[in-house]
């Protein structure tokens, strides 16, 4: 599983969405830490998508070219000037 600095450095890049009918990518615009937690490990991952695509509520399998394949719980949390944001919430034991 990646970590909180694996996909700091993933910031800016690309994650596909792997099984749809035509190509989707979500770009993963912000990596945020969340409160301090002894033991565990507390981030969000915000993803913007492309505003002709809306994908709802789901766990989306997606492959980065470094991280690999992932699957990943997202949720659609509004548009933007672009397209669709997504949030992603991990709180991973360390």
């Amino acid at each position: 599983m990646p970590t909180l600095a694996m996909y700091k450095q993933a910031v800016n890049t690309a994650f596909e969405v792997v099984g749809l009918e035509r190509k989707v990518e979500l770009t993963l615009a912000v990596v945020e830490k969340v409160k301090e937690d002894p033991g565990f490990e507390r981030f969000t991952l915000l993803f913007d998508g492309p505003s002709d695509v809306f994908l709802p509520q789901q766990t989306l399998p997606l492959y980065h070219a470094d991280l690999g394949e992932l699957d990943i719980f997202v949720s659609p949390i509004g548009p933007t000037a672009n397209g669709y944001r997504y949030e992603a919430i991990f709180h991973m034991a360390i």
